[in-house]
């Protein structure tokens, strides 16, 4: 939608005088009481004129920035609210918070709930990963992580709190009130902002040339096509920067002196640099907006940009400036991991997890660059150490935090010295005349996790040079920062079945009864809806209840059922025929044994879930569950491999829950009052929908919002046996158990089988293991001979070797025809070190090489054997392996001819 001038109207600059006028640099509308600026005040229009001019009374921390704004309006009505967590649990659409109304969105900002209070103001962590590769490049102008100061008020349609009049006049008033900075000093840049589903036009507030503030008037929402649509309040969503507040106020050479203080010396001790002087970053720091990488721009570009502003060489620059940048950098990334981690995201593959990996690989890059390998560790201890204080829940998560990042950055160097076993075939395919594009290394860094200075390092020990964009990070940032929704269900249904009105559910309403009677609401083909239903429909990772329906003298049975827009469709085993018409009475019937276990093992999850979190710690989330009939699953996040004794401690606080036969209990509570009291933790089973949530309650140890089926009491699941624990990703572990009857099933297939390996052994069942042990010592001790005797063996063959010399020396070729049971690979890996020259041994159709550490490099050898015998393998420089097609026929001379030829010819 275009602007319209008209939004930006505000009485307030018509009664003290403010202008509207053109930045002559830029373009965009601003307004200002100072009528003879040509500019709009703001970077990159124009340089940062604030770090040679005071424009506030006093200097400020950045604790003191927040408590300034807060207080301030505390006392003009807004009730301060506590900071939400920098994930995004609650949202299915997004991963980390970006922004201080990302905590209304979707469902106050849309009218369905009310907000916590009305007007509030908080002041919340957001991490944006939109400019991470500008970090340390713009003096501070970009971070990863920031604190949004936000005061918002909702405008119902019958009541209005305050809208754009009131808000320019709060921002004024405190920036002079409370800052002293002049109001002809603030320049108002007219814009619009998009964020999170919903738009509005905006004034971006800068002093010189810092923007710090950004006042959004928020009236629509935008579908997917980016269409606008009037919302039914009008939101005042106000971010006021509080680290450029503070770098503003303080006036340090660089944002990173004025957030982090003493912090900038200890990190540049640790990692060995030396910060330039305040008088060189002063100078740089003024047009440090210039180093925005946008586009294809590259830092080198920039970078003489700044060179001709600052009188400095642009090489010059880059070697006083590069190592302080990197500083910086570590600065930040550190920090947003230390809230990241915190909060609960552990560094994975997918999802959240995946962008903390992102910073924390990138944090490591830059560590890279630097002459002291100070442990990452230590660096973000220090981080925790100084938010700790103003951000409790730092403090109750060190131990987890730092043991998950040593564990991340020992991963990240193996997957250093990995990444060269992946890149050797790839580095000789783009050694040519194609080199990576971008999409190249973007898909290398998504699929193996292979960062591209890995790449550019090993391309240059092969002769060549790759280009990598300045701002890759950004790039991939980009494509995680969304979470992917699924495909609405229903598209392909005949949308007669979904036009009904929405369905009673009585498996919520009597969720022990699985009789009952109700009419055809409309029928289509194989599928049913009906005015009431005791059916569950698939929901929470919990399948269907199956069951029968009875029509008159006619049964069908119910295969699935799902819900789709409130409806509950029942799907049939075959269609029903035209004497179905809307109206008909049915009877229908849920399969009980079939609810019954699901129901166990859907009690279980809950129980399992929090028996977990209780023994592992916070960090621990649900990364997705399935329930089942024999058995099920819960895939949480956490760090490491389980040890056998926090495996013991779950399932025995998991069955102690169960054994104390705790209430169960369902409320309904207000989406706003559930999360104000118990906070974020609801969300375990994933972002829930609606204005009021379904609470599933375990008293005294867990709530849930939840919309599966459950028992009145812990006892009702009988037992809970995990079953097996696999870590089935960096980041995600999954819990396989079963519940109740399914429990017992495997109890009693579990005796049959040790019944069966106890006569398998003839012994009794205590003496099973002494058995097994037994057995699988004399089964090393013959594994042993067996080594000694193919060690001989091979002795022999060697001492009978063909011997053939060729143009790149002596070759010993063994024939292992009447050996099967001899390893060729085996084979020629002994053989290798104890005779001069190369060593080939074959057996059917399966050829193997080795050459001496310092022998010939048999690589080529390889290629030239399958190009002229066809087949597969492959090698490296002292070892391979061919396999021969299966036709593969020849003589042992044949064959000892045939790979002199080929060995001469390579």
């Amino acid at each position: 939608m275009e602007p319209d001038p008209s939004w930006y109207s505000v009485k307030h600059f018509k009664e003290e005088g403010f202008e509207r006028k053109r930045c002559v640099v830029g373009g965009e509308w601003f307004w200002t009481l100072d009528h003879s600026r040509t500019t709009c005040g703001e970077a990159p229009c124009v340089p940062y004129t604030f770090l040679d001019k005071s424009y506030t009374k006093s200097s400020l921390t950045l604790t003191q920035s927040r408590k300034l704004f807060i207080d301030y309006f505390a006392k003009r009505g807004h009730t301060p609210i506590e900071p939400r967590s920098v994930a995004a649990r609650w949202r299915d659409d997004l991963y980390l918070t970006i922004a201080s109304i990302v905590l209304f969105q979707p469902y106050v900002t849309s009218g369905e709930t009310p907000p916590p209070a009305n007007p509030l103001v908080v002041s919340q962590p957001c991490i944006r990963l939109s400019d991470i590769d500008n970090v340390g490049l713009t003096a501070g102008r970009h971070t990863t992580i920031f604190e949004m100061g936000g005061h918002h008020a909702f405008n119902n349609p019958g009541k209005t709190i305050y809208w754009k009049d009131e808000t320019v006049r709060y921002c004024l008033d405190f920036y002079g009130s409370e800052l002293g900075i002049k109001p002809e000093d603030i320049t108002l840049k007219e814009s619009v902002w998009i964020g999170g589903g919903n738009a509005g036009p905006c004034f971006e507030v800068a002093v010189g040339g810092l923007e710090i503030a950004t006042l959004v008037f928020m009236e629509y929402s935008v579908d997917a096509s980016g269409t606008w649509h009037p919302l039914p309040l009008k939101i005042v969503d106000t971010g006021y920067g509080m680290e450029r507040m503070t770098w503003l106020a303080a006036r340090t050479p660089t944002a990173f002196h004025a957030i982090y203080g003493d912090l900038v010396k200890s990190f540049a001790d640790k990692l060995g640099v030396e910060i330039p002087s305040a008088d060189v970053l002063h100078d740089v720091a003024k047009y440090s907006a210039i180093m925005n990488l946008e586009g294809d721009q590259s830092i080198a570009n920039l970078r003489e940009k700044v060179s001709s502003s600052v009188g400095i060489p642009a090489a010059q620059l880059t070697k006083i400036l590069s190592p302080a940048e990197a500083v910086f950098g570590i600065l930040d990334h550190t920090k947003t991991l230390s809230f990241m981690l915190s909060d609960g995201i552990v560094p994975s593959n997918s999802g959240e997890g995946y962008l903390a990996r992102l910073v924390l690989r990138r944090a490591l890059r830059l560590k890279k660059r630097l002459p002291n390998p100070v442990p990452l560790e230590e660096l973000v201890s220090e981080q925790l150490k100084l938010w700790g204080k103003d951000f409790p829940r730092l403090g109750r998560m060190v131990g987890t935090v730092l043991e998950e990042v040593v564990l991340e950055e020992q991963r990240f160097e193996e997957s250093q010295v990995k990444a060269r076993s992946v890149l050797g075939s790839m580095l000789t395919k783009w050694s040519g005349s194609k080199p990576p594009s971008t999409e190249d290394l973007i898909e290398l860094y998504d699929s193996k996790g292979i960062d591209p200075y890995t790449v550019a390092e090993f391309a240059e020990t092969r002769g060549f040079n790759i280009r990598i964009p300045d701002n890759f990070f950004t790039l991939v940032s980009e494509r995680h920062a969304y979470a992917r929704k699924p495909e609405p269900k229903g598209k392909s249904l005949d949308q007669v079945l979904l036009e009904q009105p929405p369905t009673k559910k009585l498996y919520y309403e009597e969720p022990g009864r699985l009789e009952f009677n109700a009419k055809v609401l409309a029928a289509s083909g194989d599928k049913v809806v009906l005015d009431e239903t005791c059916f569950y429909p698939e929901g929470g990772g919990q399948p269907a209840d199956q069951g029968t329906l009875k029509m008159g003298d006619k049964s069908f049975s119910v295969v699935d059922a799902q819900l789709l827009r409130g409806v509950v469709v029942h799907f049939l085993d075959r269609p029903v025929d035209d004497l179905v018409k809307p109206g008909v009475a049915v009877t229908g019937y849920v399969d009980p044994e079939r609810r019954l276990r699901h129901t166990q093992h859907h009690d279980a999850t809950h129980i399992l879930l929090a028996s977990i979190r209780t023994i592992l710690g916070p960090h621990i989330w649900q990364a997705g569950a399935q329930k089942g009939f024999s058995h099920s699953r819960l895939d949480v996040t956490h760090f490491k491999k389980l040890s056998q004794e926090e495996f013991v401690a779950i399932e025995d606080l998991a069955n102690r829950v169960v054994q104390e036969n705790r209430k169960i209990s369902v409320s309904y509570v207000p989406r706003t009052q559930a999360e104000t009291k118990f906070g974020d933790t609801i969300y375990q089973g994933g972002a829930v929908p609606g204005a009021t949530l379904r609470l599933v309650t375990i008293e005294g140890f867990d709530v849930e919002a939840c919309g599966g089926t459950h028992s009145e009491l812990t006892g009702s699941v009988g037992i809970i046996k995990i079953l097996k624990v696999d870590q089935i990703q960096d980041g995600v572990t999954r819990f396989v158990f079963a519940a109740g009857k399914a429990a017992l099933d495997h109890a009693r297939s579990d005796e049959a089988i040790l019944s069966g390996i106890s006569k398998t052994l003839n012994s009794d069942r205590e003496g099973v293991v002494t058995r097994l042990q037994e057995l699988v010592e004399r089964e090393k001790r013959r594994e042993q001979v067996l080594e000694r005797l193919q060690s001989d063996l091979t002795t022999l063959l060697l001492e009978k070797a063909e011997v053939v010399r060729s143009s790149r020396g002596s070759i010993r070729i063994l024939d292992l025809g009447d050996y099967p049971y001899l390893n060729p690979s085996t084979v020629v890996a002994r053989c290798a070190d104890s005779v001069d020259g190369i060593v080939i041994a074959f057996s059917n159709n399966r050829i193997a090489l080795a050459s001496p550490k310092h022998g010939p490099d048999i690589s080529g050898f390889i290629t030239k054997l399958k190009q002229r015998l066809g087949g597969r393998g492959g090698g490296g420089k002292v070892f391979g392996e061919v396999v021969l097609p299966a036709e593969f026929r020849q003589s042992f001379d044949d064959s000892v001819k045939l790979l002199k030829e080929v060995f001469d010819g390579d």
